[in-house]
């Protein structure tokens, strides 16, 4: 129980004190994606934290795909 625990509060999205401005707060760990309110308009979502932490995915995959090839 002790390590669930644990793991549970590195995710950003469970600590009140991360806002969904921050980077990966979905804890997003297959590829980039974005959560957005069902009631969000267009200008409100992808939120900023989504949107630095796909620029962020983005270029961590260039990266390898230039180191590879």
């Amino acid at each position: 129980m002790r390590l669930k625990l644990r793991f549970a509060a590195q995710i950003p999205c469970l600590n009140r004190t991360s806002p969904p401005a921050d980077v990966n707060w979905s804890s997003g760990f297959a590829g980039a994606h974005a959560i957005s309110p069902a009631d969000a308009s267009v200008e409100e979502a992808p939120r900023n934290g989504d949107l630095e932490t796909a620029k962020q995915f983005g270029k961590r995959v260039a990266e390898l795909a230039r180191k590879l090839s």
